[in-house]
């Protein structure tokens, strides 16, 4: 059985199979994406479908799990391609006009000048007749969505769900504010209610052409889209919720080398021609955020990742008298890169410079005086000719064709070719620096310094000249080129429920964690895959219920295979000078081992007065390092005695002050979860949630309690 992965891209849409049995990359397909087509970019998908089963000889039955990641929202966002959207706003009393101002807008920027026009009606309280006369009155204004938003909604939806039946009655499209988020804050909800609106009508369109796509190579198995925190979902839940994709490119791709290579630790920059996606990999997670589309704040939650415009495409420019490159790229320009140019008269060539629209750099370019074509000069032929692209690389172009285009540069900036290389990936490598540096501190490193690791077909392009200025080690991730597609084909349903409460009860907790589930499983999880992690962020008074699901009954651990214990001991001893066999303590409970390694002081002397506190180490049964705190201990208990083992360690590790008690940070590893708890600050909240969570388990199944002290 095969799972398929598909990446749509400006210029290729490609396609992967994957075995489901041990996850290897079986086959990869590249055909040109479809942009100009009657049906779009889903032409592309089926003609890539089509040529992957052929090439790999996959039947259609043979398909266990298809799925899609999709630029369509990002890119309607960006280019103002929106339908109007109508608000109805409803309430009454005294927070009547309070709910009002929440709910009305005239326009809401994307940025760019790009901006969805919003038409805005209230209710002072719910009257059927008079709303059935506004349903009247946005049909006859040629509008196709409506927004229902109300107080308190997540609550009690039952105005919203009036709303919204007359809306659909009138033939119109209704996205509720409480299918954006059950958190508080109206306003907010709102705002991501709009978004998600006024790209329903294309979504809907684009999900079913892509739907009808897949079924004409027929693949029976339901189609699954890409989401922005990098799960996938349904092709109909996409058609309630098409604003949970908008990121969905960029995930994919971490998605991929979470998932393929199982990263724990590292700086992942995945590079094609226009731009470099980056994010920081730490304890074998991406941290995730509320995303921001324009100048508004949502509440879709996404994965945190940085773009930049640098990348193998990108042009070399001059601007203030240095040189730089991007954020115009050779695709965008309509012009072909000098170094994979062919039949080019070498010799003949003459240098020039443009600008285009408000864009006020000088971009260098080449012109062959023969034939008249202009070339790109991109940092992908600066770095084949600096020789950081090997032969066997997908980037490897003319080394001659790019000397020649160096050359030219460096006589019209009137500077040496090592001067030009050191200006062009000098800026590159400033862009760099900027990203990694307020993405390491926002993920509270103290200071770990970690290495970067490259994706994506202009990866030769940027990673090993940046990696060198930057001082960084460097390497590529598995099957680089495809890494996205691999994403797509191997990730999980995942759904995730929030609340605002600030003190939750169980009922509350259960409440929550079955909304997760049915999510999930409305989203084509099967019931008896899904797993739920609860979260909680203390300082705003928001829980959080995490579900991830299969699409199918595969096993869990087909993928990966388990390490004995001496095998995980050679993984510490990489990372650990200090490993002794026999002083250093591990366990397991068949899914994690745990490690604590002693520290010893090369001086006696200074062992005696400083003793150095034990390193705890936390990797999956396949050796993928999950959690790593410099300075840890770890208890071994059972699900029934984690409550009260946990007040033990808590009592002995917690400390006290004018503030009053500073709480350890603590995870617990239980089955195959490893949940975090190191935001939790209460200790009765924290409590609450590990008794909550054992109830998963039976009592005497082992439970590790790990504290970072």
């Amino acid at each position: 059985m095969y799972r398929i992965g598909i990446d749509v891209g400006g210029t290729f849409t490609d396609a992967v199979a994957i075995d489901d049995r041990t996850g290897d990359l079986v086959g990869i397909v590249k055909v040109p994406t479809t942009h100009h087509h009657e049906k779009g970019v889903s032409e592309g998908i089926r003609n890539a479908l089509c040529r992957l089963m052929e090439t790999c000889k996959i039947a259609p039955e043979q398909v266990a799990f298809i799925a899609h990641g999709t630029t369509q929202a990002t890119n309607a966002l960006l280019e103002g391609d929106v339908d109007p959207v109508a608000v109805i706003g409803c309430g009454e009393g005294l927070g009547a006009a309070r709910i009002r101002q929440e709910t009305t807008f005239k326009e809401l920027s994307l940025g760019a000048g790009n901006r969805i026009k919003v038409i805005s009606f209230f209710l002072k309280g719910f009257d059927e007749n008079t709303c059935r006369s506004i349903m009247g009155e946005i049909v006859g204004l040629g509008i196709k969505t409506v927004v229902a938003a109300s107080a308190y909604s997540v609550d009690d939806p039952q105005v919203e769900n009036s709303i919204r039946s007359l809306a659909e009655e009138a033939g119109l499209f209704c996205t509720r504010t409480c299918d954006m988020s059950g958190l508080y804050g109206l306003r907010t909800r709102t705002q991501t209610a709009v978004i998600n609106a006024c790209i329903l009508p294309k979504m809907m369109e684009t999900v079913s052409y892509m739907a009808d796509s897949v079924a004409q190579t027929g693949i029976s198995k339901p189609l699954m889209i890409m989401r922005s925190d990098g799960g996938v979902m349904s092709a109909d839940e996409v058609q309630r919720r098409p604003i949970q994709t908008i990121l969905s490119g960029p995930a994919a791709g971490v998605a991929g080398i979470l998932m393929h290579e199982n990263t724990s630790e590292g700086i992942f920059l995945e590079t094609g021609g226009t731009s470099t996606d980056i994010s920081v990999i730490h304890n074998g997670q991406v941290i995730n955020r509320w995303a921001c589309i324009g100048e508004h704040n949502t509440y879709i939650r996404s994965l945190d990742i940085h773009t930049i415009g640098v990348a193998g495409g990108s042009m070399v420019r001059l601007e203030d008298g240095r040189l730089a490159c991007g954020p115009r790229s050779a695709h965008i320009a309509g012009l072909e890169y000098l170094c994979f140019a062919k039949g080019i008269h070498v010799h003949e060539l003459e240098p020039y410079t443009f600008s285009r629209g408000s864009d006020c750099a000088q971009y260098f370019a080449v012109r062959d005086r023969i034939t008249g074509t202009e070339y790109a000069l991109t940092l992908t032929c600066l770095a084949n000719y600096g020789g950081y692209i090997g032969p066997n690389d997908f980037s490897h172009g003319s080394a001659d064709q790019a000397k020649a285009g160096v050359k030219l540069l460096a006589e019209y900036v009137h500077k040496s070719t090592d001067e030009v290389l050191g200006e062009v990936f000098g800026y590159a490598a400033d862009c760099v620096r900027s990203v990694i540096g307020t993405m390491e501190e926002n993920n509270s490193l103290g200071g770990v310094t970690l290495p970067l690791i490259g994706g994506g077909g202009g990866s030769p392009s940027l990673l090993p000249a940046v990696a060198g200025i930057l001082g960084r080690e460097y390497r590529y991730c598995r099957d680089p080129i495809a890494i996205s597609p691999i994403g797509v084909g191997l990730a999980m349903i995942r759904e995730v429920c929030e609340r605002t409460i600030q003190s939750p009860t169980m009922e509350e907790l259960e409440k929550l964690k079955a909304e997760a589930v049915q999510g999930a499983i409305r989203a084509g999880a099967v019931r008896d895959t899904v797993q739920v992690i609860m979260e909680s962020e203390p300082q705003r008074g928001i829980v959080r219920a995490v579900a991830t699901g299969l699409a199918d009954h595969r096993n869990r651990k087909s993928h990966t295979f388990p390490l004995e214990e001496s095998q995980i001991e050679d993984i510490i001893k990489k990372q650990e000078k200090d490993f002794r066999h026999g002083e250093s303590m591990m366990d397991s409970n068949g899914s994690f081992w745990l490690c604590r390694v002693e520290h010893r002081q090369k001086n006696p002397f200074m062992e005696f007065f400083c003793r150095k506190k034990p390193s705890v180490y936390v990797l999956a049964y396949d050796g993928t390092l999950r959690l790593y705190r410099q300075s840890g201990v770890y208890g071994k208990t059972t699900a029934g005695r984690a409550v009260k083992s946990m007040e033990k360690l808590l009592e002995e590790y917690s400390e006290y002050g004018d503030m009053g008690e500073k709480l350890p940070q603590v995870w617990v590893a239980a089955g195959e979860r490893l949940i975090d708890y190191s935001m939790i600050r209460r200790r009765e909240e924290l409590l609450e949630l590990l008794a909550f969570e054992m109830k998963e388990y039976g009592d005497q199944d082992t439970v590790f309690i790990v504290l970072g002290i």
